[in-house]
């Protein structure tokens, strides 16, 4: 009896371990670029309201940030099958306490409705993600971004401190080389480049989540983190491979290396921005 009942904790206990790294492998590299995205954007949002004053921020800028910011929330509502009650797109409360936002509900009782959670609170994310790749795509020559090729954020590179310092390294490299050429005389001199940093700065700015965004996020990212464990313990159970979760999260790749671009732009900008606060001040 009682080796029975040890049996069934060691199971459980085994099962629980190979869930957290099939959840690690799944989706580690990209939430943890979402949350730097998230912080980098917010800092550059405050440093933008700081220099230009709310006004301003929110006729030249924020406008397009806040309308992305809460179209991304909607897109991810109608792929998890949300019921989008009430949404504005941009509509500044007086108070300052809100600049749009979308009114969803669906079923607790529905798990792929419940983990949706984690994505529609990252909608902003994606969205934002998704703006600076059109700008970069249809914008900016396409030589500029050859240096980025071969860069692929992988989870196999997170196994170990060398690989993710190998990936630290050719990070480095390919965001130089980009860089490199972003940052011409010829470019500076074009109006493709400044068209490019604007809406590179808008959609780092729709990035930045409020604590509701987090919040419900973290009750998805739950729920998500659960059916991950039954799916492994069944794969355990019965004998079956769950190496689909690892494949899942190489095809991630390309997006987490595009999220890697859209972070790094975000903050360099965030960066001057403060340093011109700094001066201002």
């Amino acid at each position: 009896m009682i080796q029975g009942i040890y049996g069934i904790f060691s199971f459980l206990f085994s099962a629980a371990s190979r869930a957290f790294t099939n959840l690690a492998w799944l989706l580690g590299p990209f939430l943890l670029l979402a949350l730097a995205m998230h912080f980098a954007a917010s800092s550059l949002q405050k440093s933008l309201v700081m220099l230009l004053g709310r006004r301003a921020y929110l006729a030249i800028l924020g406008w397009l940030s806040v309308s992305l910011h809460e179209i991304g929330h909607a897109v991810m509502c109608l792929v998890f099958f949300h019921r989008i009650k009430k949404i504005r797109l941009f509509d500044p409360d007086p108070a300052g306490k809100r600049l749009g936002f979308v009114q969803h509900s669906y079923n607790p009782g529905n798990p792929f409705q419940t983990a949706g959670n984690l994505f529609i609170a990252l909608g902003p994310v994606f969205a934002g993600t998704a703006l600076i790749y059109l700008a970069a795509r249809f914008v900016l020559p396409q030589n500029i971004f050859s240096p980025l090729a071969a860069f692929s954020i992988s989870p196999e590179a997170f196994a170990s401190p060398a690989g993710a310092w190998g990936l630290a390294g050719d990070g480095a490299k390919a965001l130089a080389g980009f860089l490199a050429r972003l940052f011409t005389v010829d470019n500076l001199a074009s109006w493709r480049l400044w068209a490019f940093l604007y809406l590179a700065l808008a959609g780092g700015g729709a990035a930045s989540l409020s604590l509701a965004d987090i919040r419900n996020g973290l009750a998805g990212l739950f729920m998500l983190a659960l059916l991950v464990f039954l799916v492994t313990a069944f794969c355990m159970a019965w004998g079956l491979p769950d190496s689909f979760f690892a494949q899942a999260g190489r095809t991630l790749g390309s997006a987490c290396t595009l999220l890697f671009v859209a972070l790094c732009l975000n903050f360099l900008a965030a960066l001057v921005l403060l340093g011109l606060r700094i001066i201002w001040q």
